[in-house]
């Protein structure tokens, strides 16, 4: 069943005002759904963002996990 927009809005907010340092892969999975739902470029805007986040968040717990080991 399709997301209402007050849905889609309140979770698009609640995505823009995460901080970037918090995005996981599960975030942008949940973007990447709403830019789908709405079609709208802001939402797409806001996928690319969290992707790229992530990304860097996810290699930064790597380096971290491996700088712990030694």
């Amino acid at each position: 069943m399709p997301r209402s927009s007050k849905h889609n809005n309140e979770l698009f907010i609640e995505l823009k005002n995460k901080p970037d340092d918090e995005y996981s892969k599960e975030d942008a999975t949940e973007a990447l759904n709403l830019a789908k739902s709405t079609g709208r470029e802001q939402e797409k805007l806001l996928y690319v963002s969290i992707k790229h986040h992530a990304k860097l968040n996810e290699e930064g717990d790597d380096e971290e996990n491996e700088g712990g080991s030694e």
